[in-house]
Formats: C-alpha cells, sequence, structure tokens
C-alpha cells in the first residue's frame, strides 16, 4: 500500500508541478533525481550489506548488542560520507549551473542556488538508505512504510501549498524539499534505534563488525561501479547533452515508467531478507522455490503495465498532463523506457538469488563488459537522437541482460532450467497482456473512442479481470482473500 500511495500521489502531483514551476525547472528535479542516483556508487555497498547482515544475525542468534555495533558503526561512516558529498556539490554549484546544464530561461544564479540547496537535501536524503536496509533487515518493512507514506503526503501538500500561495520557484521547491527530508531522516533514525533499544547499552565503533560485511559491501560497490554506466549516466548524459526542457520530458517519461518498479518493489523490501536468511541457513530448496515465485510475480505485474504503456502511451501521457506538446514529445521515450524497465525488473529474480548467497563477481563482470559495449553507444544515440536515443539504449542494456546474462545465470546455478523461465516468466504473460491490449487499441480506434480517465478505467477494467481470470497465480491469491475474509 506504501508503494502505490507513492505511485498515485506521483503521477498525481508530477504534471501539477510542471504547470506551476515550468518543465524547464523540473528538468532541475529530475537531474537532483539522477545525480543522487548516481552518487550511490559511493554507498559502498553498506545499505545492502546491513540488511543482509542483520538478517544473518537475527536468523543465527547474534547478540542485540553485535547488532548495534554494525548500525552504529555503519551510520558514522555513511553520514561522514554524505556530509562530504554534500559540500562537494555545494561547492561545484557554479560549475554546474554555468557549463553543465543547459537552460533557455532559468538564469545562471537561480540554477546556482537551487544546487546549492541540493547540497543540503542530499546531506540529509542520503542516509535513509541505512535505516531502511536496517529496517527491512530486522522485518520492519510495515513501519517504513508508515514513514514513507506519511513523508510523501506531507511533502506533497506543503509542497503545494508553498508553490501556489508563496512562490511558483525551483528555489521555493527545493527549500520545501530539504525541510521535509530533514525530518524525514529524523524520523528514520529514531525508529530504528528504536528496535534495536537495549537499555544501559551505549553502541561502539565495532571493526570487528565492519569486517564481517567488508567483502560482501566491496561487491556491491563494485556492483555500483560498474552498473553506474548502465543504469544511471543515462540520465546525466542527457542533462549535459540536451537543453533542460527536454531532461524533463525524458524524467517525465522515467516517473511513468517507473510505475512498475513502484509497484514491485516491495518485492525486494519483503523477500531479499528472507533470500539472506534461507542462504544462510542453507535451506536450498525453499531458496529455489523462493526464487521461482518471486520471479514469476514481477512478470505476472510488469509485463501487462508495460504493454498499456507501450500500445497507449500517447493517450495515457494526454490524460496525465494535458498537455499536447509534452505528449508529443515524451510519448517515444515512454515507449523505449517501458520496454527497458520490464526486462530490468524480470532481472530482479536472479539478482536477489545471488546477492543472498554472497555472490557478486557475476554482476560486476557483467556489467562491466556491457558498459565497455553501451557507454559509447549512449554518447553516440543521445547526440544523433537527442533524449529518445539515451532511451533505446536503455531497452538494449536490459534486453541484452535476458538473453546473455540470464543463460549464463542458470548455467552456473539452475541447470537445465533456463526454458521454464523463459516459458513462465516471459512468454506466457506476454502472451496473455499482449493481445488483450492490443485487441483494446483495435477495439477502440475503430469506435473513435472519447478518452477521459473515467471511460479509459473502465475499458481497462475488464482486461484486467480478465488477465486475472486466466493467471493461475492471481486466481489462486484472490481465491485465498476470499477464504480468509470468509473465516474472519
Amino acid at each position: 500500500m506504501s508503494q502505490v500511495w507513492t505511485a498515485v500521489i506521483g503521477i498525481i502531483v508530477t504534471p501539477v508541478y510542471i504547470r506551476l514551476i515550468g518543465v524547464e525547472s523540473f528538468g532541475l528535479v529530475a537531474f537532483y533525481t539522477s545525480l543522487s542516483a548516481a552518487l550511490i556508487i559511493l554507498d559502498l555497498g553498506l545499505s545492502t550489506a546491513i540488511s543482509r547482515q542483520l538478517s544473518i544475525m537475527s536468523a543465527d542468534g547474534s547478540s542485540l548488542t553485535d547488532k548495534r555495533d554494525l548500525l552504529f558503526s555503519i551510520e558514522r561512516v555513511y553520514w561522514a560520507i554524505a556530509i562530504v558529498l554534500g559540500v562537494l556539490i555545494i561547492s561545484l554549484s557554479y560549475p554546474i549551473a554555468a557549463y553543465w546544464v543547459k537552460s533557455r530561461e532559468l538564469p545562471v544564479t537561480i540554477i546556482r542556488n537551487t544546487v546549492i540547496l541540493m547540497g543540503v537535501a542530499f546531506s540529509f536524503q542520503w542516509p535513509n538508505s541505512i535505516y531502511i536496509g536496517s529496517l527491512t533487515g530486522l522485518q520492519q518493512q510495515s513501519k517504513t512504510a508508515i514513514v514513507n507514506i506519511t513523508y510523501t503526503t506531507m511533502r506533497v501538500v506543503i509542497m503545494l501549498i508553498a508553490l501556489k500561495f508563496i512562490s511558483a520557484t525551483i528555489e521555493c521547491f527545493f527549500i520545501v524539499q530539504t525541510g521535509i527530508t530533514v525530518i524525514q531522516s529524523i524520523l528514520f533514525r529514531t525508529i530504528t534505534w528504536r528496535q534495536l533499544h537495549l537499555a544501559n547499552h551505549r553502541p561502539h565503533f565495532s571493526h570487528l563488525q565492519l569486517n564481517k560485511i567488508k567483502r560482501f559491501a566491496a561487491g556491491i560497490t563494485g556492483i555500483s561501479i560498474v552498473s553506474f554506466a548502465l543504469t544511471q549516466i543515462d540520465k546525466l548524459v542527457v542533462s549535459k547533452m540536451v537543453l533542460l526542457e527536454y531532461v524533463g520530458y525524458y524524467n517525465l517519461a522515467f516517473v511513468l515508467a517507473n510505475v512498475m518498479v513502484t509497484i514491485v518493489s516491495p518485492m525486494q523490501t519483503v523477500f531479499f531478507p528472507k533470500f539472506s536468511a534461507l542462504a544462510a541457513a542453507d535451506r536450498q530448496n525453499e531458496l529455489s522455490e523462493l526464487f521461482y515465485t518471486t520471479s514469476r510475480w514481477i512478470a505476472i505485474i510488469v509485463i501487462p503495465i508495460a504493454t498499456l504503456f507501450i500500445v497507449f502511451g500517447e493517450q495515457i501521457l494526454l490524460l496525465w498532463t494535458h498537455n499536447p506538446i509534452l505528449t508529443e514529445q515524451t510519448a517515444p521515450i515512454l515507449r523505449f523506457a517501458a520496454l527497458g524497465t520490464v526486462f530490468n525488473t524480470l532481472m530482479w529474480g536472479p539478482y536477489f538469488y545471488m546477492l543472498a548467497r554472497g555472490i557478486t563477481r557475476f554482476t560486476i563482470y557483467q556489467n562491466i563488459i556491457a558498459s565497455l559495449i553501451l557507454t559509447p553507444l549512449l554518447f553516440w544515440w543521445t547526440a544523433r537522437y537527442g533524449a529518445v536515443g539515451a532511451s533505446l539504449v536503455w531497452v538494449v542494456t536490459n534486453f541484452g541482460y535476458v538473453i546473455i546474462s540470464l543463460p549464463l545465470f542458470y548455467h552456473y546455478y539452475f541447470k537445465g532450467s533456463l526454458m521454464h523461465w523463459y516459458i513462465n516468466n516471459l512468454i506466457k504473460p506476454a502472451a496473455l497482456a499482449v493481445p488483450l491490449v492490443l485487441l483494446t487499441k483495435l477495439l477502440l480506434d475503430n469506435a473513435d473512442f472519447h478518452y477521459t480517465i473515467f471511460s479509459f478505467g473502465l475499458v481497462v477494467l475488464p482486461g484486467t479481470v480478465l488477465y486475472g481470470l486466466l493467471t493461475r497465480e492471481i486466481r489462486n491469491f484472490v481465491a485465498g482473500l476470499y477464504v480468509k475474509m470468509v473465516k474472519a
């Protein structure tokens, strides 16, 4: 529910933000998002490592004092890095404003002031991943969800009031962003330490606890560094090579495509600690079953959504933004963004499995090879085709994972089961979703259908129900809910 709420709120307010501050200013919001994602390579693998380690410590009966020392040690390292990065962003505010981003309308002074605010906001936002990872490892995902719902709602309400009645500027946007982020960080830290409360114990910086995770954290850092060229550099390249206006279009397409990520990301939050605990206990059969279940559920959720975005891209964008020019510029990017994102999420299952078993080399080697091939392609296609070219590289990258990396993964860890994955996690969901969506589009085009949010929703609803009835997992899930309600 937290992820659905976040997605719905984001979808509602994004076009409102664009109308209030303009598409160029929204391009700066996109730049901040890209910058934050790019700097995750300096996470040193600590947020994922603490989630995995706390899951293992809970499974093997480690003491509460050890858990507290682990969190305290990582927290000190993380906050130090966050402050350094924040100061670095602030110190580079003028070069970024003057030489990196390209704007038709925004003065360099305003862009520089905005980048300074970005640095402050980043310093407080970045450490949240440590607390989210800790709560996930402690199986306290519901508390994270409550904080996220509260934060998302409060941020949107205060932001809209400020932009509407105080100042509809990008500077005002980031002042509010910074203030709410500070509150969120304090809240996350308080909740996390309460889960590890121990009277009369003062945690200490522990090299012993850090040594336990250093090898895994180093592997995650390696994955992050080489993954940067494949997952985040496109946003930074776009921000450098095209006008802020088109940065806004590019980000808008990915905001919509990432609805798929938002919907299935609870699986990462819920299942990754379970993967880690089963791997630590060497319960291979249960681990394999969880892998197949997770992969299947991701596929049956994201494939129909991606198909809707690809086939009905223009209609969805126009209903969302009420801006024909914005729709025309964004629709081609959305198609590629959606297709690349569905391939990306299909690889989550193998990634969870390998991380839970402490296997990081596979992903590192895979991404090094891919980045050597695709990074030059990114600069070439962006220079030639603009933002659309960058989104096409996103498709090629993630399609390569599915047709090259996945067979290698199965060769090493699940020999003889590759076709089972392709049939159940790609062919079957697509064979149901694609004809349903294409038939719907054909019927609506022939009927000269008038698109409104309500009418389009009424059309999509029967197809969604039919897809659920034809999918065994969804049928069983709904039947299980019905039985529970009857018993209650």
